[in-house]
């Protein structure tokens, strides 16, 4: 596809998620964004302008129509800047991807080709070489998860810190208590008629010194659904089970999410 070919907008992330929806509702999808427009008392022409759906909005709609199996990354951090939450949903299609990223208020939605997939998908996640020094307990709590995906940092973090054990894994409970860590969930979706349900789900959270795998099957929420469990599971344990993680087990893993 030639770069020139391929739109790109920006909206606001309070619309984002009626984006979709007009997407996916082909024969009301005027009104979808309409009605959404209003609501949120803005209007952005780069959606709807002259008394209709523009060419880049419709161009940007054909790949969200087609995926079934779209992917979401939900990523927090106290570092982060100007919002401690990101979000990025891939909808990948056979040619060509639509890709939705939101930072803050303003959401950016782009056409790649679909071969350009994992190239985006790297360059949104927390995949880098670190030092392997896992120091972490071997279990978290379940509120912490909680927490970490609703977006809580305050909360999350206290948790986070274990009294108990903090002497044990004292680099661990450091970079925890000097705000450097990252959280990261990464979802594949399948598509049943028009909404999504998880079909798996991988979560991790990062340090400089080493990246774990948090084996929650909590969702966090995305602009294809509410916070939810992968599996129809209703709740994790009390106690989460925390392992050490190399950087190519998680590339290997998340690799799977590329098959349409």
């Amino acid at each position: 596809m030639n770069t020139k070919d391929r739109p790109t907008i920006s909206i606001p992330t309070c619309l984002t998620e009626a984006f979709r929806t007009a997407a996916l509702e082909s024969e009301n999808g005027e009104r979808v964004w309409l009605e959404a427009e209003e609501a949120a008392g803005q209007r952005v022409e780069s959606v709807f302008s002259a008394g209709c759906l523009t060419e880049d909005a419709m161009n940007l709609f054909a790949p969200i129509q087609k995926s079934t199996h779209p992917i979401t990354i939900y990523s927090l951090s106290p570092h982060y800047t100007p919002n401690v939450i990101r979000q990025l949903c891939i909808f990948q299609a056979p040619v060509s991807t639509t890709v939705l990223r939101s930072v803050g208020e303003e959401s950016h939605i782009y056409l790649i080709d679909t071969e350009e997939t994992p190239h985006v998908l790297l360059a949104n996640s927390p995949i880098f070489t670190r030092e392997n020094d896992f120091d972490a307990p071997r279990r978290i709590q379940s509120q912490a998860v909680d927490a970490l995906s609703r977006g809580d940092i305050e909360k999350a973090k206290g948790l986070l810190i274990d009294r108990t054990t903090r002497y044990m894994n004292a680099r661990f409970h450091r970079e925890i208590e000097e705000d450097n860590w990252e959280y990261s969930a990464w979802t594949r979706w399948k598509r049943v008629a028009r909404r999504y349900e998880p079909i798996s789900s991988i979560a991790t959270l990062s340090t400089p010194s080493a990246s774990y795998k948090i084996a929650t099957s909590r969702v966090p929420s995305s602009y294809l659904a509410p916070p939810c469990m992968v599996r129809q599971q209703s709740s994790d344990p009390a106690q989460i089970k925390l392992e050490g993680y190399y950087q190519t087990m998680l590339w290997c893993e998340l690799a799977n999410y590329f098959n349409l």
